[in-house]
């Protein structure tokens, strides 16, 4: 079950038309407090073997909540069942860039950006996590004080995908592409399935 916690005008949208031109949908939120997305993996999922957690995540071109020209920011946390977490920052390993031109007289494109973060990472910084009874993915909006994004996807996967800087196509919120190696486990999908019930809408604190 995903919850939502501190956003406001939070819902499900197409981001097939301006300012985005992707062909997926995706959650769109906007957060003037601290806010996070909290997927509850409930049934303590083994990500044993598996090398990346991804997320793909848009700044809204033209929203007063994003500072113009100005990179946005946010923390990914694993937590396993017995409580045991490990936080980064998107900046670990790329920017969140403000939306750009498309050519010298083209449209402003809010384009997916795909941040991949080494499960290695996260044990670095807590050898106690256990990974085989992970319980919670979380993304904290807690670092700039205001921001509008749309959320196409969070997964884990067994090995690279395509640069970090590239667009992305996934279907809303769940599906993940990756190249499958020989017995590398096929991705997992962390969130809501189509069909499931909608995320949990919390109150602001």
């Amino acid at each position: 079950m995903n919850v939502l916690t501190g956003f406001t005008g939070s819902s499900e949208l197409s981001l097939t038309a301006a300012p985005y031109y992707h062909k997926t949908t995706g959650l769109s939120a906007v957060w003037s407090v601290p806010a996070k997305y909290d997927a509850d993996l409930a049934s303590n999922l083994d990500i044993g073997g598996y090398s990346y957690l991804s997320v793909n995540l848009v700044q809204k071109y033209s929203s007063a909540s994003n500072p113009v020209g100005q990179p946005q920011r946010f923390h990914i946390s694993l937590a396993d069942a017995n409580g045991n977490a490990a936080k980064l920052d998107n900046t670990d390993v790329a920017p969140w860039p403000y939306p750009f031109n498309v050519g010298t007289n083209g449209p402003v494109k809010s384009v997916l950006k795909t941040f991949r973060f080494p499960i290695g990472a996260f044990t670095s910084q807590n050898p106690q996590i256990d990974l085989t009874k992970m319980r919670h993915v979380i993304v904290d909006f807690d670092i700039t004080p205001t921001g509008e994004f749309a959320l196409d996807n969070v997964a884990i996967t067994p090995v690279t995908e395509p640069a970090a800087n590239s667009e992305s196509h996934f279907s809303h919120e769940t599906k993940s592409r990756s190249r499958r190696r020989g017995p590398d486990p096929a991705p997992r999908r962390l969130g809501r399935r189509r069909g499931e019930s909608r995320p949990r809408q919390d109150p602001a604190p």
